[in-house]
C-alpha cells in the first residue's frame, strides 16, 4: 500500500533533511515504508518502522533490501496496545487518521511521545500527514494529542501544532481494495514541528 500521505511525508522529510540526518526516526503505521526508506537515504542513524501488519513489514524489508537499505528495523506494533513506543528523535505518522477512534489513539501516542521526550530532557520532531480526509480524523487527533501533553505545555503546543493544507499533483499510489496503481491529484494536510533547526 502506498497512499499520498506517504509521498507527502517523504517530501517533508527531504525538505528538512538536517532534522533527520544522524537521528533516530520512528515511522508509525509505516506500511510499505516510503518515509522510512527516505529517512535512511537522508542519513538517519536509525530507522524503526512499526506496523500492525507483518505482511506490510515484510514488503518494507524487501523494498529496503532492493534499494540497498537493509539496515531498517521493523517491529510489529499495535497502537491500541499498552506497549510503550520505541524512543526516537523524529516521529512520522502518515495517513493513519482513518476514523475518529484511530485518530484519537494516534493523537494520544504522539502526545505520549512528546511528553516522554520532554521528561528525558530531549526533543522530538513530529510529522503527521493526512490525505484521506475522513470525517473527524484531524479534529480527534489534535484533541487527543493536546489532552496527553502536560498542562504547562498545552497552550504553546496548541499554537504550534496546526494543520497546514497542500495540494499534491500526479501522485501514484495503491491500496488494499485497488486492483492497480492509481495516479491522481489530491488535497492533503500536515502537521510539521521540527525540533532541530534546518540549515
Amino acid at each position: 500500500m502506498l497512499w499520498p500521505g506517504a509521498h507527502l511525508a517523504a517530501r517533508l522529510l527531504d525538505n528538512n533533511s538536517a532534522s533527520v540526518c544522524g537521528r533516530t526516526v520512528l515511522a508509525l503505521g509505516a506500511g510499505t515504508g516510503l518515509e522510512a526508506l527516505v529517512a535512511l537515504r537522508l542519513g538517519a542513524a536509525r530507522v524503526i518502522a512499526c506496523d500492525i501488519s507483518p505482511l506490510a513489514l515484510a514488503l518494507l524489508r524487501h523494498g529496503a533490501e532492493k534499494a540497498g537499505l537493509a539496515n531498517v528495523e521493523t517491529q510489529t506494533f499495535d497502537l491500541f496496545s499498552q506497549d510503550a513506543l520505541p524512543l526516537a528523535d523524529v516521529l512520522v505518522c502518515s495517513d493513519l487518521l482513518y476514523n475518529p477512534e484511530l485518530a484519537d489513539v494516534v493523537g494520544r501516542r504522539c502526545g505520549e511521545a512528546l511528553t516522554t521526550a520532554k521528561q528525558r530532557g530531549s526533543s522530538l520532531s513530529l510529522l503527521v500527514t493526512d490525505s484521506q480526509r475522513f470525517s473527524g480524523g484531524q479534529t480527534a487527533f489534535t484533541k487527543a494529542l493536546l489532552e496527553h501533553l502536560p498542562l504547562d505545555g498545552r497552550e504553546d503546543a496548541a499554537a504550534a501544532l496546526c494543520w497546514q493544507a497542500t495540494h499534491l499533483e500526479q501522485i501514484t499510489g495503491s491500496g488494499i481494495l485497488v486492483e492497480e496503481d492509481q495516479t491522481y491529484d489530491v488535497d492533503a494536510s500536515f502537521i510539521c514541528q521540527w525540533a532541530v533547526e534546518t540549515e
